[in-house]
């Protein structure tokens, strides 16, 4: 244990931030996932990292933490969840929906938005949609 207080002292409390955040990204990453995946919260267009530090009763800091600590950025999150449910979407009921309708449905604020998405970071997603929604 004295070896443990020099390291802290010398370090100036720098390693006690890394080990506080590092557990609480290991206890805060799965509980993200839960939520995000239980909840359906990607299909709000509305919904932002403040809603979910309030639903997880964490702040702002603390999600970011574990989000980057899995090498994961919340938007880059959000869009992959909505990807997945578009494609759920789309290949469940070929030609039901158009491109407006998937991409509201999809939690994306409009069709355009989706397709410029899709084409820079999902272009096989991109031709999958173009080829099954109602044209």
């Amino acid at each position: 244990m004295g070896l443990w207080r020099t390291l802290i002292r010398e370090k100036k409390g720098r390693v006690m931030r890394r080990i506080r955040y590092s557990k609480i990204s290991e206890e805060l990453y799965p509980q993200i996932r839960r939520v995000m995946e239980r909840d359906k919260l990607y299909l709000n267009q509305e919904f932002s990292l403040d809603e979910l530090c309030k639903l997880l009763g964490s702040n702002r800091t603390y999600v970011s933490y574990a989000l980057s600590a899995h090498n994961v950025r919340f938007l880059s999150m959000l869009r992959c969840y909505r990807v997945d449910f578009l494609i759920d979407l789309v290949t469940g009921s070929p030609g039901k929906y158009d491109l407006e309708d998937v991409a509201l449905l999809s939690g994306f604020p409009n069709a355009r938005t989706m397709l410029h998405q899709l084409r820079k970071y999902h272009p096989d997603v991109y031709s999958l949609v173009r080829s099954l929604v109602k044209k």
